[in-house]
């Protein structure tokens, strides 16, 4: 439940509360919030989501030019579904999306112009995508053929959670029968042909990235017995734990010769790890977080020689960038989920600024770079309130 609890927080960070459209580039029609932005492979556009209101019911996926321009929303009025993981396949030419259109959500694409719409996959319960839970993500291969994703099957009855709307009346908001802590590694072509599951249903297995221009999907197990970072062949072979311990968004630097990671200690902080393919290697670039604190979300620049990452409370996220190897942190901004462009001068993200969630933009250069930005010691201090508010949990404990 508190797994539930806290990345269903991570989706109302984007959705939970509307405010003025001409305050948002990129908003489309009644949009309240725009979020998660992608770009294409040529950096001309960039996918995203948009919703209306705080209804799961209300998202589209939209396409823009890189500034705001020429807007358009892909998905239909029918259906309610978007961009919940990097959409675009390798020639720019289809965008995976999850949708609704047909009853339940499932894997679909469409070419950027939102003709072209094919659902890839039947039955296969992708609700925990619209609820944030981390993990559960879809990639595409290499070469534009295959896509690998996460999939769980239904264990209750038709459970709906409702959601009031402005007029008084309540909707169906989402069906919690689809919704399940197991999960597992599926492939299919992108035609939806050939849908074949790669885990052994021992999992919760998630977080499948393939190798850029290579043959090996890396994934995490939660599995406390097979607890870590794996890779496998892309049909499922050759299973290897790289990794031991508590980790998640793992993601590939571009020439798939190593892997960034979030490290989970057992004092419940988390440090930023980068590695070797093969899991040798292993070396920290981030002192471990504060208390209550988190880092996420690492992205790699397109010349592989920094990465940028989220760190900070829930919903209140840094948007920080070190070198690969660790020697320097600055902090650019602040936001959600950054997305470095093709050519590496900016970095778009999700920002909330007057309690909407919507898309903003950083140009990269040296002025806008500060000089120096310290990273949280390793033996994090409590400030004030969380002081006293231990001092008072402790009092009201020796009361008892």
């Amino acid at each position: 439940m508190k797994y539930i609890l806290c990345f269903t927080t991570m989706v109302l960070f984007f959705i939970a509360s509307p405010c003025n459209a001409d305050e948002n580039t990129f908003a489309i029609e009644n949009s309240t919030n725009t979020f998660a932005p992608y770009w294409s492979p040529d950096g001309t556009y960039i996918a995203y989501s948009s919703s209306t209101g705080n209804s799961l019911e209300n998202l589209s996926g939209c396409l823009s030019r890189e500034g705001g321009m020429d807007k358009e929303k892909l998905t239909s009025e029918n259906e309610s579904g978007g961009f919940f993981f990097d959409p675009w396949s390798p020639e720019g030419d289809l965008l995976l999306y999850i949708s609704n259109l047909t009853g339940n959500y499932e894997l679909w694409t469409m070419h950027p112009d939102g003709s072209g719409k094919k659902k890839l996959t039947e039955g296969v319960f992708l609700e925990n995508y619209l609820l944030g839970l981390r993990g559960w993500e879809a990639d595409w291969g290499p070469d534009g053929s295959k896509i690998v994703y996460v999939s769980a099957s239904s264990e209750n009855g038709d459970i709906w959670d409702m959601v009031e709307k402005e007029d008084g009346t309540k909707q169906r908001m989402l069906n919690k029968s689809n919704i399940c802590k197991d999960s597992d590694i599926w492939i299919i072509n992108s035609d939806g042909s050939e849908n074949i599951r790669l885990t052994d249903s021992n999992g919760p297995y998630l977080e499948p990235q393939w190798q850029p221009e290579g043959n090996i999907i890396a994934y995490v197990s939660n599995n406390p017995e097979t607890e870590g970072i794996w890779i496998m062949e892309s049909d499922g072979s050759e299973k290897s734990r790289i990794f031991e311990g508590k980790a998640y968004d793992i993601a590939w630097s571009p020439e798939g010769d190593e892997i960034a990671y979030v490290k989970t200690n057992n004092n419940h902080t988390t440090s930023l790890w980068v590695m070797n393919a093969d899991g040798s290697n292993q070396r920290k670039i981030t002192n471990d977080s504060g208390y209550y604190k988190a880092h996420s979300f690492p992205v790699w620049s397109p010349d592989a020689d920094k990465i940028v990452f989220n760190y900070g409370d829930i919903g209140e996220y840094g948007i920080w960038i070190t070198d690969h190897k660790g020697n320097e942190k600055l902090q650019i901004g602040r936001g959600f989920m950054p997305q470095w462009s093709p050519e590496g001068n900016k970095i778009a993200y999700t920002s909330a600024k007057n309690k909407r969630r919507s898309i903003s933009m950083i140009e990269l250069d040296d002025k806008s770079l500060p000089d120096s930005t310290k990273m949280p010691e390793k033996s994090p201090s409590f400030g004030l309130l969380e002081s006293i508010i231990m001092l008072y949990a402790l009092f009201i404990m020796h009361k008892k």
